[in-house]
């Protein structure tokens, strides 16, 4: 369990981090200071009570938030609307922060209801088609599954503070064995493997999986691990 000093060392640091972002994207100049415990108890508890939709990321729970009316974020303002996904992930990361315990099923929700916000804010133009992700087919669905448990049981114990899981995809996807110092190496190949199993035994279809994979991850990666 980590001592409560660390977690506000932990929390304060990345409140800060995210203070400073916003304060940028809104001209403001907001200063709250965290030194005392019942910050992040308060906050802890004003997420349990609304925990699905906060996990979900329903902006309306944004207003329930006293840190957030502090800074006087408004979900109608054009920076929360064009920030979504980077103010989510803060705002799930110093949620972590505070719980007593690491629940697996809560960090692999977020990251799911994470990935999901930041697919509808990719810009169209961008050649990347996450439209085509058919995350309801069954064998997609449970190698989907089984990566983010793998990646969530590799993360156990780290410093979670300086990791954006949509960065941490992205690398992965592309190829990265190693991120912000962490080694993947083993998740991907056994994902490979798994991809080639599923591929033999007629799980997933390997052409339709390649027309998902196009625009996420590059042809050297899909040549390398698909074929």
């Amino acid at each position: 369990m980590v001592s409560i000093s660390r977690k506000i060392k932990l929390f304060k640091r990345l409140f800060n981090e995210f203070l400073n972002e916003y304060n940028k994207l809104t001209g403001k100049n907001f200063s709250i200071k965290i030194k005392e415990y019942e910050i992040l108890e308060k906050y802890n508890l004003e997420i349990k009570n609304n925990l699905d939709k906060f996990i979900e990321c329903e902006s309306d729970i944004i207003n329930k938030i006293t840190l957030c009316k502090s800074i006087e974020m408004n979900i109608n303002n054009q920076v929360f609307i064009n920030n979504k996904s980077s103010i989510w992930n803060y705002l799930h990361n110093l949620y972590f922060i505070t719980m007593d315990s690491v629940d697996s099923e809560i960090i692999l929700k977020s990251k799911e209801y994470l990935s999901k916000l930041q697919m509808q804010l990719v810009p169209k133009d961008t050649g990347i088609n996450l439209e085509n992700l058919n995350l309801d087919d069954p064998g997609m669905g449970d190698l989907i599954s089984d990566i983010a448990k793998q990646v969530t049981d590799k993360l156990k114990g780290q410093d979670l503070s300086n990791i954006d899981p949509m960065q941490l995809m992205s690398q992965m996807l592309a190829g990265g064995h190693s991120v912000n110092g962490i080694d993947f190496g083993s998740i991907i190949q056994d994902t490979a493997n798994k991809i080639k199993t599923k591929v033999e035994n007629g799980e997933i279809d390997l052409d339709k999986l390649k027309n998902q994979a196009k625009g996420l991850i590059s042809d050297k990666t899909i040549a390398s691990q698909l074929d």
